[in-house]
């Protein structure tokens, strides 16, 4: 089956700009000037496209046509560029445009020869396991959200993997509460979403609201004194252990003293470093029991008192809290 470009389009462009507001993203013209500047520029990249085309440069035809599409919009110009995909051999390209040819000329005269490629071209990529998903919202612009991976904005044709799939959509200002979609191999699924507006929230001083909890709002009853004297507690039993170890050392050393004065020497450093690794381990040991009783001890203590004041359009409610 072949097809040729759309001709027609060649000889009166005025089937270009007819297309409705929700399948187009051009920008709206401000003047009568300013559409006309559009459609001149539209038919030259319309030319330029059917050149391209006819000269087998296949891709660079689509860019043309795609480049006058957004100029002045056209069911003829998906059609042409549905039939440029078709030559690059790209499924999903052509099932796209054939796809949106229909739902922007649904009585096309050749209507019923492009719904008999749209199934050719389906059942085609559905052998890929694949099949061709477009989401229509109104309003656009939404965010498409497929099994929770964002994948583009309305509106949307993808391929995606045959079966289930959770569909959301995400626009602020709008709810949207998603649903399971199922792909078919025999068929492309269109999805038309109406959003509603999310309802508004009241405002409210902001600020001024009392709080959600009471007891645990108030200052630690220690402070971070626990924690003080807790860690002087490791210090002092750090400390401890190296003049206890020094101490054995000085013992070692008056063993192995040469003479009675070394001996001496040896013997009096060991009793000072016993004597003070006792006092560090002692104080030491009650700063580091002390600091753990307090940190056990140590809750918040009740809250201030505050006072709040919650307003709405419909007037003002004042609230206090804490300890009086």
């Amino acid at each position: 089956m072949r097809f040729s470009l759309y001709i027609p389009l060649l000889g009166s462009f005025l089937l270009l700009g007819t297309v409705p507001p929700r399948v187009v993203r051009a920008e709206t013209p401000s003047s009568e000037a300013e559409v006309e500047s559009r459609r001149e520029r539209a038919k030259v990249e319309f030319k330029r496209g059917s050149e391209l085309f006819s000269a087998g440069q296949y891709q660079k035809a689509v860019t043309a046509f795609m480049a006058a599409d957004r100029l002045a919009p056209s069911a003829a110009l998906s059609f042409n560029i549905a039939l440029a995909y078709e030559q690059l051999a790209d499924t999903s390209g052509a099932l796209r445009w054939y796809r949106d040819y229909l739902r922007r000329s649904p009585r096309a005269p050749n209507a019923a020869t492009v719904h008999a490629r749209i199934n050719e071209l389906s059942n085609k990529l559905s052998r890929s396991g694949l099949q061709q998903l477009t989401v229509i919202s109104t309003p656009g612009g939404a965010t498409v959200v497929i099994d929770g991976r964002a994948v583009g904005v309305t509106p949307f044709t993808g391929d995606l993997p045959l079966g289930q799939h959770r569909l959301q959509l995400d626009l602020p200002g709008y709810r949207e509460p998603g649903r399971e979609i199922a792909l078919a191999p025999n068929a492309p699924q269109d999805l038309n979403v109406a959003m509603d507006a999310a309802p508004p929230s009241t405002p409210q001083i902001a600020g001024n609201t009392a709080p959600s909890s009471l007891e645990h709002d108030g200052p630690r009853r220690f402070g971070i004194a626990p924690w003080v004297v807790a860690g002087t507690g490791v210090v002092g039993l750090g400390g401890a252990l190296g003049f206890e170890l020094a101490r054995r050392s000085d013992e070692d050393a008056a063993e192995h003293a040469a003479n009675q004065v070394d001996f001496k020497a040896k013997t009096d450093a060991m009793e000072r470093h016993q004597t003070t690794a006792r006092v560090l381990g002692g104080v030491g040991g009650t700063l580091l029991v002390t600091g753990t009783v307090m940190l056990l001890l140590n809750e918040r203590t009740a809250a201030a008192p505050r006072m709040g004041l919650n307003c709405t359009f419909t007037g003002c409610t004042a609230s206090a809290t804490g300890s009086f």
